[in-house]
């Protein structure tokens, strides 16, 4: 990562928000997900590294369900993906935007 940057940026989750009444993910992208635990693998992938990684909300789907980055940088790098954060954050002010929450 340092000879191509400071900060990587990743989805939050490997999916849009689904349906409550869905217990987990069973399929993504033609994958088989056996449980619930291994549809967000690869965004828990980074946890054991002990790299400085935060998530911040990043936008809307088309359906207007919120989805989030995250931001990952080098083991001890904390200020990295906060300075990131702070800089998306002003110029795309997601945090301020609440969702349309939609009663079943």
């Amino acid at each position: 990562m340092r000879d191509r940057g400071d900060v990587l940026a990743l989805p939050a989750a490997q999916v849009a928000p689904f349906r409550f009444e869905t217990e987990f993910p069973t399929e993504i992208d033609g994958v088989g997900m056996a449980d619930y635990l291994e549809w967000m693998t690869t965004c828990c992938a980074i946890t054991p590294t002990g790299c400085s990684a935060l998530s911040l909300p990043a936008g809307f789907t088309s359906a207007g369900l919120a989805v989030g980055l995250q931001l990952v940088a080098r083991v001890g790098n904390d200020r990295a993906p906060l300075e990131v954060a702070s800089a998306l954050e002003a110029v795309n002010p997601q945090y301020q935007r609440v969702p349309v929450l939609l009663m079943a």
